[in-house]
């Protein structure tokens, strides 16, 4: 009896959706990671579960949310905005994130999830959005779907990192200065005793120089420029001045 009651709690957790648990917070180090979907997140997950030694269960994989989710709360947990804000451990936390531009975040993002797999998540398909369909139409799909109604790997990176108006990590870095910005995240983190590592590229699948506004019609980028408006102004503001 115990043991089904274990088991469907267990059934439970892994049912849950964790789309809005964005900071992986890791307690004994003070440290938090918000994952951006499609910039650099596995990665980045897998170098903090090889630093900290944290294993799956179930075959579960550091890039995945469930991973996190089963840690033991003292070592890492999966926290909402309002979770993190209501922790009484957060005093002198550090938090960190990487973005990556809206185009390439984008074509990423249909490239793998609606080209290369061969099933769509739930929430694409509440979205409308259709394996195999060409980008323009996958664009227009994402452009009518607010963010609390679009699939995690979607949302605007703005929507993930602000709470009230406000930016929540101490330092953004950028994938396309990955090697440098990751420098500094190890330099800021080895200041609190961490020692991280460098990145292994993990799902790696966009070719070194590959620019994908060079292939895409105006009128798909001019509907991602609107749809991202806040990243590009948070995070890309010299994007707004090129005309399109």
């Amino acid at each position: 009896m115990a043991s089904r009651i274990k088991d469907n709690l267990l059934n439970k957790i892994l049912r849950f959706s964790y789309a809005d648990h964005h900071l992986i917070w890791l307690p004994q180090q003070k440290l938090g990671y918000f994952r951006i979907p499609k910039a650099a997140n596995s990665s980045i997950r897998f170098q903090l579960a090889k630093t900290f030694q944290l294993t799956g269960k179930k075959g579960l994989r550091p890039n995945q949310d469930k991973f996190w989710a089963q840690q033991d709360e003292m070592q890492a947990v999966n926290l909402t905005h309002e979770e993190f804000f209501e922790r009484t451990d957060r005093d002198d936390a550090w938090l960190f994130t990487f973005v990556r531009h809206p185009v390439t975040r984008l074509y990423s993002c249909w490239n793998n999830k609606i080209i290369e797999n061969t099933t769509l998540a739930r929430a694409f398909k509440k979205m409308g959005v259709e394996l195999g369909m060409d980008f323009p139409s996958f664009v227009q799909k994402v452009y009518d779907a607010p963010d609390e109604k679009a699939d995690i790997h979607v949302r605007s990176q703005a929507s993930i990192l602000t709470r009230e108006g406000r930016l929540l990590p101490h330092f953004v870095g950028r994938v396309e200065c990955m090697e440098a910005d990751w420098d500094h995240v190890r330099f800021e983190t080895s200041i609190r005793g961490v020692g991280l590592g460098p990145l292994r590229h993990v799902n790696a699948r966009q070719k070194d120089g590959f620019d994908p506004t060079e292939i895409i019609p105006a009128p798909t980028l001019k509907l991602i420029r609107e749809r991202f408006e806040q990243d590009f102004k948070l995070f890309y503001p010299r994007e707004l001045t090129k005309n399109v």
